[in-house]
């Protein structure tokens, strides 16, 4: 009988907390500005689109013209995604999170080698990123590849100047 009670108790001891208001953390830093609260260790930074910095000329694509769906998560897009894949012409694979995929130089001589070649860690990145979606397209011999990476909306404008010649062109 006495686990029983201490069940009961515990379970309306964790009832009774996610009732709760959220207490009001004292801490110094809800002080601070929402900039600076972004920037310290252990949070995330917050979402912004990102703008496009490059130095070099863009190199071509082998994905000419890849379709970028922008849509908020839980809107169905899922669906759309599973519906456009079942075209006989048309790849919309699982989401490919392309903004996570990056490159990194080390400083000195990769930096320099990459500069000689017209390329820059971004392009790189822009170039890596062809080249799996390339990848997708070969594998599934489908004319169209789509994207429909939620994310995708915080890398627009990167998205947009990898491919300048997309469908919305």
């Amino acid at each position: 009988m006495g686990t029983l009670n201490t069940d009961v108790r515990r379970r309306g001891r964790l009832l009774k907390e996610a009732l709760r208001p959220p207490r009001r953390t004292g801490r110094a830093d809800s002080a601070r500005p929402p900039e600076d609260r972004a920037a310290a260790p252990g949070r995330r930074p917050p979402k912004k689109t990102v703008a496009v910095e490059t130095t070099v000329p863009r190199a071509p694509r082998l994905v000419e013209n890849p379709v970028f769906v922008l849509a908020p998560v839980r809107s169905g897009s899922t669906l759309l995604r599973m519906l456009l894949d079942s075209h006989s012409r048309i790849r919309a694979p699982h989401e490919s999170h392309l903004r996570s995929v990056e490159v990194g130089l080390t400083p000195g001589f990769s930096e320099r080698s990459m500069r000689e070649l017209d390329l820059d860690r971004t392009e790189l990145e822009h170039l890596l990123w062809d080249r799996v979606l390339h990848r997708e397209l070969e594998r599934s011999a489908k004319d169209v590849l789509v994207d429909k990476t939620p994310g995708n909306v915080w890398v627009w404008e990167r998205l947009r100047y990898a491919w300048p010649r997309g469908p919305a062109s």
